[in-house]
């Protein structure tokens, strides 16, 4: 399968229900896509960091550097 990044949003939280029985993992930050896609049973990874409430979304520089490990 692939893996997809999907940062915080409301375009990439409603892409999370056309996930849905996709073989692919996710990598997110997005706080509201990290239950939508479990909602949706989609293989999820979650970045790790602060939570940055206005944005919705958890991010560091420690995130960052974690994505570009994982991708």
């Amino acid at each position: 399968g692939e893996i997809i990044f999907l940062d915080s949003g409301s375009t990439t939280y409603f892409m999370c229900e056309y996930l849905k029985n996709k073989n692919v993992t996710v990598v997110t930050n997005g706080i509201y896509n990290i239950t939508r896609l479990a909602e949706n049973e989609v293989q999820t990874f979650v970045l790790d960091g602060q939570t940055r409430p206005k944005s919705h979304c958890i991010l560091s520089q420690d995130t960052v550097e974690r994505m570009d490990s994982i991708l």
